[in-house]
């Protein structure tokens, strides 16, 4: 990446960091063929999971519902039992939302041509990487780096 490359701050336990916008690198065009080749069958595979995710939430929040309407009238002794299934219930539907928004995201990226390219620094993602998470962001490096400043 050039030097001269813009900068956009990020704030990271109240200090300013400073990370580099990403710029795309140059490809060939055999390398720009495959990776929207790889696009099609990865947007046929986010749509399945996310009518699979869509349906995971669906169920959770019918069971969120009945187990909220039968948690007040619960008997003192059961009560606090009913209570933590609905919040586990409601925490995992609100992971599954996120999960869904992901997809949904990565969806956009595809519409877009901005699939398969790291939101970072701006180069390819893996297809090995794509493969098993094609909602993913973020190239390898850049998602250790993510990892590690948590």
């Amino acid at each position: 990446m050039s030097s001269t490359s813009i900068l956009q701050p990020a704030i990271h336990h109240g200090q300013v960091q400073r990370r580099r916008q990403a710029q795309p690198l140059s490809l060939t065009s055999r390398q720009l063929r495959s990776v929207s080749r790889g696009s099609a069958s990865r947007r046929a595979l986010l749509e399945a999971r996310w009518r699979d995710t869509l349906e995971r939430i669906t169920a959770l929040s019918i069971a969120y519902h009945d187990a909220a309407q039968l948690a007040p009238s619960a008997r003192r002794g059961t009560r606090g039992a009913r209570s933590r299934r609905v919040r586990r219930l409601a925490r995992q539907a609100v992971a599954e939302r996120q999960v869904l928004a992901e997809i949904e995201a990565a969806m956009e990226r595809i519409t877009a041509g901005r699939y398969g390219w790291c939101e970072q620094c701006g180069r390819v993602i893996a297809s090995a990487l794509l493969a098993v998470t094609p909602q993913v962001r973020y190239c390898a490096t850049c998602n250790s780096e993510e990892v590690q400043a948590v």
